[in-house]
């Protein structure tokens, strides 16, 4: 399931929703892999509420709400570092201890699902240092 551009929080003073009420979440509801937005910080949203986006944080309660396998939040700020990234991804994994895998979201890295497990192909010009993974339990 990809979803892009998409704030499921938008207009709810505490997220997650219930599943009933949450924008997408019959599309992504036990999706092997979720490629969703994360494109801000918790700090940053404040000032882009409504602008179809979510936060790093947003993604993993949806993705944990959904009951999926595998995320692959993408869409980060322009302005954020890969370090930033990984910093943000890190930090939201520690503090939702997910029950799915967690899975860089890098350019021209290559997804391939089969029989609910994803393969993960880097693209060769990729740097040794990836995003950090979060195994399933």
């Amino acid at each position: 399931m990809f979803l892009p551009d998409h704030e499921p929080a938008l207009g709810a003073r505490v997220f997650p929703l219930p599943p009933e009420w949450m924008s997408g979440y019959e599309l992504a509801a036990g999706a092997d892999l979720l490629i969703h937005d994360a494109q801000y910080g918790s700090a940053q949203y404040a000032t882009h509420v409504g602008w179809g986006h979510s936060t790093i944080e947003q993604a993993f309660a949806f993705a944990a709400l959904a009951g999926v396998r595998y995320l692959v939040p993408f869409h980060h700020d322009p302005a954020h570092s890969d370090d930033d990234v990984d910093r943000l991804v890190a930090a939201a994994a520690a503090a939702a201890r997910p029950s799915f895998a967690v899975l860089p979201g890098t350019e021209r890295t290559t997804f391939h699902l089969r029989n609910g497990v994803v393969d993960v192909e880097p693209h060769p010009a990729a740097s040794a240092a990836s995003s950090p993974h979060v195994p399933v339990p």
